[in-house]
């Protein structure tokens, strides 16, 4: 219990110093947009100083990167059912459009 008490306090710390650099890195930030980092949560700066905006490093980006292109992250799409006939009529119009194309 008091090792991950220290290993939290420690993750907290750098995450803290971590921060420092990244919002006080900007000698004009006094206007600049802040955001939460879609991945890790920290603030980021929204500026084009900023090349891994929105989030707050190149590390962030790409690990969303990596959950998109594994299928970690998906669309919500309801599946429609078809009755015969719809499908009948859906195919007819499929061949009547290439029979169209080709005159």
């Amino acid at each position: 219990m008091f090792l991950q008490r220290k290993v939290a306090s420690l993750v907290a710390n750098v995450k803290t110093a971590v921060f420092n650099i990244r919002v006080t890195d900007n000698s004009n930030s006094s206007n600049v947009r802040k955001v939460k980092c879609p991945q890790c949560g920290l603030l980021a700066l929204y500026s084009p100083e900023n090349p891994a905006r929105p989030f707050c490093s190149d590390r962030c980006k790409l690990i969303d990167l990596g959950e998109w292109a594994s299928e970690g992250y998906k669309v919500p799409v309801q599946a429609q059912e078809y009755n015969e006939k719809e499908l009948e009529q859906l195919y007819e119009a499929l061949n009547d459009g290439e029979s169209d194309d080709s005159k």
